[in-house]
């Protein structure tokens, strides 16, 4: 994260899934909000978009995945720069391409991603 002004910062994370069965990567982006004006401390409010590219390990089929989301949050600093967090809110999961390599037109299990989810987010980062 890097804060822009006291109630304002932006950042980026690299992401992979922790499903079982589901490998690929992806990244985020996001802004904070911090209502208290102790730029990047405490609580704040984030909107964030993500794009993850996803494979299946069962049945070698893939997908894009881009993601909207909003989270409140708290964050804290342990050590000099080096951040905690923890945030709470919903995402809106939207299938972007999916590809199926066993040629039965399947995109499972990713026909599945599309759609309003809750999400629960722990940070540990770099702050500046």
């Amino acid at each position: 994260m890097h804060a822009l002004s006291p109630n304002v910062s932006v950042g980026g994370s690299v992401q992979t899934p922790t499903f079982s069965g589901i490998s690929g990567f992806g990244f985020t982006l996001e802004g904070r909000f911090y209502p208290s004006g102790k730029h990047l401390r405490g609580f704040y409010v984030a909107p964030n978009i993500s794009q993850n590219w996803l494979n299946s390990d069962d049945d070698n089929s893939s997908a894009s995945v881009f993601t909207v989301g909003a989270l409140a949050g708290w964050q804290w600093f342990p050590g000099d720069d080096f951040a905690i967090g923890l945030g709470i809110g919903i995402d809106r999961y939207i299938l972007s391409d999916g590809s199926d390599e066993t040629g039965t037109g399947n995109v499972t299990p990713f026909g599945d991603y599309s759609g309003t989810v809750p999400a629960l987010r722990f940070d540990i980062g770099y702050g500046w």
